[in-house]
């Protein structure tokens, strides 16, 4: 089973201006047409922001993973969602399964990541540098508003859901990852005093 590292590595300096962020970048920005990975494809093909569309069944707050079924190129898999927990404005734990939001989100920072000077490409595989009001202001100009606690919720969620991928019929997944594998965050006081404070976030390794 292929796991990803999910301790928060902060970006190596040499990530943002090495030759494979230029390929990185490169394919980000022709995602449509490029056949540079088939592994984005699969990830791209994956379900994971479908489960919370289902009615689900909470106790305590909590949820039951979800199973969904998918083809990609001929291939039949199945895919367990397992939801995240978070905590609440009122302190309370609960668990969401991403949904429409975390997927805005997460186009949000691949646009982001295409642009030079903030996509990186390192030891540790490709991610991006951004500030809350970059993000914010991407997604206002495609029409999704967001407030900043939900900007950092959503963020939360992406890091805290995991996906469990198996071949139809297999008992065993070959795959298994959170959404995005790392989050470097600035304290929301610290945001306050410098709002151009960088966080950083790190692909999940289809996203090669």
């Amino acid at each position: 089973m292929r796991k990803t590292n999910s301790l928060s590595l902060p970006p190596e300096a040499n990530g943002f201006t090495s030759p494979q962020i230029a390929l990185f970048q490169s394919f980000l920005g022709n995602e449509r047409t490029s056949q540079f990975s088939n592994t984005i494809e699969l990830w791209d093909a994956i379900p994971k922001y479908w489960a919370s569309r289902r009615n689900r069944k909470r106790k305590n707050g909590l949820l039951e993973s979800a199973r969904l079924a998918f083809c990609h190129r001929g291939i039949a898999y199945e895919v367990m969602i397992h939801p995240a927990r978070v905590e609440t404005a009122q302190g309370k734990l609960i668990e969401v399964f991403p949904g429409e939001r975390e997927e805005i989100i997460e186009d949000a920072l691949r646009k982001l990541a295409a642009e030079k000077g903030r996509g990186f490409c390192d030891s540790h595989g490709p991610g991006v540098v951004f500030t809350t009001t970059q993000i914010r202001r991407l997604l206002e100009e495609h029409g999704h508003l967001i407030n900043y606690p939900d900007l950092i919720t959503s963020l939360r969620i992406l890091l805290r859901s995991t996906i469990s991928l198996a071949r139809e019929g297999e008992k065993h997944a070959f795959f298994e990852s959170s959404i995005i594998t790392a989050l470097g965050a600035v304290s929301r006081e610290d945001w306050r005093k410098d709002p151009s404070a960088k966080w950083y976030v790190r692909f999940n390794s289809l996203i090669e």
